[in-house]
């Protein structure tokens, strides 16, 4: 990976994006993760944004890579001290972006769950509560963290499954889908590059054959990587690339509620994709 990348990706300023206007507001979780093979981190996972209610959703499961990995599942209420998806109904991964963790999805997942879909926000590996994966650091291998949190949503009885992911996770969740068996109902990649860490979204897109929805801003420095991915998705059942003009942001900065017009926009890409491939 070249050096410009790198920078883009680790420095939660340069996230920020300025020449594609609005804000990207990553969480404090450190950008470099933890030793690898190193203990899981002491931190409680959704520590900052949880509420009392959704507590009892926080999860732990193990990830191909040798990660272990938190989350959290929004939706029902908790049955015999567990959350319960509806059994054949839609699930939804949620995936952050570099220096952040689950909470930085948290907020869209409740609008997700009011919806009626049932939610498992992450922390990718080496992030927030989950542990760094085995072997290599830079092979980090973030798909086999998504692939994961599929799976332990279809344990709970959800049926289809989809991926969203903003930067670093849309690239996970891009990779994914090429892994995922059986495949995601759809993906949702905002502001994702092409390849990181041992993921390469780029190298498994051709092997991608569920709906994929790509969205980038024009001015985003990461848009020629969205869109390279978004056209060597060949073998997609679709493969829709919206580049935004105007004032927009990076990754989840395209929710901003502070962006009100640019985040309705968005909003309704992404639900309506559901709704048109998943509902």
């Amino acid at each position: 990976m070249n050096r410009r990348l790198l920078a883009l990706l680790s420095t939660p300023l340069l996230l920020a994006l300025a020449a594609c206007g609005g804000a990207d507001t990553p969480r404090a979780t450190p950008a470099t993760p933890p030793a690898t093979g190193g203990p899981v981190p002491s931190v409680t996972p959704g520590a900052d944004c949880l509420t009392p209610p959704e507590r009892p959703g926080v999860v732990r499961f193990p990830s191909a890579n040798g990660a272990s990995i938190a989350g959290v599942v929004l939706g029902p209420a908790p049955t015999g001290g567990t959350p319960a998806g509806p059994t054949g109904g839609l699930g939804v991964v949620l995936a952050h972006q570099t220096s952040s963790d689950m909470c930085q999805w948290v907020p869209y997942g409740r609008t997700l769950v009011k919806r009626g879909y049932t939610v498992l926000a992450i922390d990718l590996n080496g992030y927030g509560a989950s542990s760094a994966s085995a072997g290599n650091p830079s092979q980090a291998a973030y798909e086999a963290d998504v692939v994961a949190a599929a799976g332990h949503l279809r344990g709970r009885g959800v049926g289809a499954v989809a991926l969203v992911g903003a930067s670093l996770g849309g690239m996970a969740s891009v990779a994914a889908a090429a892994e995922l068996k059986p495949p995601p109902a759809a993906v949702v990649d905002l502001s994702g590059p092409a390849q990181m860490a041992g993921t390469d979204a780029a190298a498994a897109a051709p092997k991608v054959t569920a709906p994929l929805l790509f969205v980038v801003c024009a001015d985003d420095q990461l848009a020629g990587d969205v869109t390279a991915v978004a056209k060597a998705a060949t073998g997609a059942a679709t493969s829709r690339l919206e580049v935004l003009p105007g004032t927009g942001s990076h990754g989840v900065a395209l929710l901003d509620p502070t962006q009100e017009a640019r985040a309705a926009q968005v909003t309704k890409m992404i639900e309506d994709f559901l709704a048109e491939h998943a509902g």
